[in-house]
């Protein structure tokens, strides 16, 4: 059982970056549960394990830009996805793809820095993913499948908003999945927000 907590505090230390509140909330409920369970001084090991994995989280990785690697997707959005090799992540964009978390990539590809542009006061996508510990983009030349999440969490979420009308379905979109609104939605959840 030890071991277990053990995984999971350095897998939570490896991924406190992405989000540190969420990180500091399930490291804080860990211990509870393992100080709870054990009281004694293991907890030592729990705390140096989830050190360990917010250490490695901070290492840039420097990689040659050439890359045939085997990734697997752990964020997937409309336009792009976030592959992960060990504790290097990269920015894939692809738009219209049909990935899934957890999605086993064979890609051979190249690095490159990101060249986003950015006007003022306007959202900075570069340092939102320097933030999430992601400091390369990857260009695909080719891509193979090796594993498939037989999990379509995209394809069920396509099936049930395909039923709705436009209106409604930005609407549903918004609320539910968050992604999605239109102006008009915007103003809708101005307008409820002031009643």
């Amino acid at each position: 059982m030890i071991l277990l907590y053990l995984f999971i505090s350095f897998f939570i230390g490896i991924n406190i970056r992405v989000n540190i509140i969420l990180g500091l909330i399930e490291a804080i409920i860990l211990l509870a549960l393992f100080i709870y369970r054990f009281r004694d001084k293991r907890v030592l090991l729990v705390l140096f394990s989830l050190g360990v994995g917010v250490g490695l989280s901070f290492i840039k990785p420097s990689y040659s830009y050439d890359t045939n690697k085997d990734f697997i997707v752990v964020e997937v959005k409309e336009n792009y996805y976030i592959v992960s090799h060990f504790y290097e992540r990269l920015y894939v964009s692809e738009y219209g793809h049909t990935h899934e978390v957890g999605d086993i990539l064979s890609i051979r590809g190249q690095k490159f820095d990101f060249d986003f542009t950015t006007t003022e006061s306007s959202f900075d996508f570069a340092e939102y993913l320097h933030n999430k510990g992601i400091h390369k983009r990857l260009v695909v030349f080719e891509k193979n499948i090796k594993f498939s999440n037989p999990i379509k969490v995209n394809n069920a979420k396509k099936r049930f908003l395909a039923h709705l009308d436009e209106d409604t379905k930005s609407m549903v979109q918004s609320i539910l999945f968050g992604g999605g609104s239109n102006g008009d939605t915007k103003e809708l959840f101005q307008d409820l927000i002031r009643d």
